[in-house]
């Protein structure tokens, strides 16, 4: 019982901090997960657009199955199970998406900042 007490104390005393660090934490993991599976989209689009430009009946929404398939078989089948739970087809794909929609608008005129979302 005495156990029992010391640490409702302790977590009494110091709770908000360790929130804090816990969600510090799953923040970072977060960041290193994201940033990981952004540069393997990235690689996936290029090896897509590749392969694309060698079939001429390959368009934009095939593309981007393709990149998702390969995202899930190379990268998240091979994260532990814990991970893999929170990570789903629908979240590469929007992931993808997104980082295609920041490259198309940095290549319309150099810059980030909504120009290419405004044109189309």
């Amino acid at each position: 019982m005495e156990v029992f007490a010391k640490i409702l104390a302790f977590l009494l005393a110091y709770g908000w901090q360790l929130l804090g660090v816990l969600g510090v934490v799953i923040w970072a993991a977060y960041e290193i997960i994201t940033h990981g599976l952004d540069k393997f989209i990235q690689g996936a689009m290029l090896r897509a657009q590749k392969w694309a430009e060698q079939q001429a009946d390959i368009r934009g929404p095939e593309l981007m199955e393709m990149v998702v398939s390969l995202t899930m078989t190379y990268v998240v089948s091979h994260w532990p199970a814990a991970i893999r739970q929170f990570v789903s087809e629908e979240f590469v794909r929007n992931r993808a998406h997104w980082l295609y929609k920041t490259a198309r608008d940095i290549l319309d005129d150099g810059k980030l900042n909504g120009s290419y979302v405004r044109l189309n």
